[in-house]
């Protein structure tokens, strides 16, 4: 599940986005229960606040931290109006987006 959280910050209207889609006790079969990557452990049990997610690479990156690391426990989104959209439709969009995966 994703929630929404809206916000006035400086009289901007401020979006943040939670998931609780990370389950709170891993299973024998999880991956949290193998040997970590560097970049796993340091994200393990963090809360990630970002900026820009709603451009191209903030949804690879915001798609490569929800695949690749498990132990993640909340990514916070600042989205902002832009180009006629507001908050609600800029966040609705990086859900509706699909990021292909290019294997060479």
């Amino acid at each position: 599940m994703v929630e929404v959280l809206l916000d006035r910050i400086d009289g901007q209207e401020v979006t943040i986005v939670e998931s609780d889609c990370i389950p709170d006790s891993p299973t024998e079969n999880s991956p949290v229960n193998e040997k970590l990557s560097p970049i796993q452990e340091f994200y393990n049990g963090q809360s990630i606040f970002i900026t820009g997610g709603t451009g191209f690479m903030g949804k690879l990156l915001i798609e490569k931290l929800l695949r690749t690391c498990p132990g993640v426990t909340s990514i916070y989104l600042l989205v902002r109006p832009k180009k006629g959209k507001d908050v609600h439709q800029r966040t609705e969009e990086i859900f509706d987006d699909t990021v292909s995966v290019f294997k060479f």
